[in-house]
């Protein structure tokens, strides 16, 4: 993979990550089912592009 895709995936996981934790500081489960799926989804990407 490109130094570019890396970075990209890099920021997207930060990005999830802290949207992630914001979501369950603020104890909204809808939000958190939300922040759940967009941790998942990249990983699952990274898995499938390794």
């Amino acid at each position: 993979m490109s130094d570019k895709v890396k970075s990209l995936i890099y920021l997207l996981c930060f990005l999830t990550a802290s949207a992630a934790y914001y979501n369950v500081t603020h104890k909204d489960s809808e939000k958190n089912e939300v922040a759940r799926e967009m941790v998942n989804t990249p990983v699952q990407t990274i898995s499938v592009s390794k």
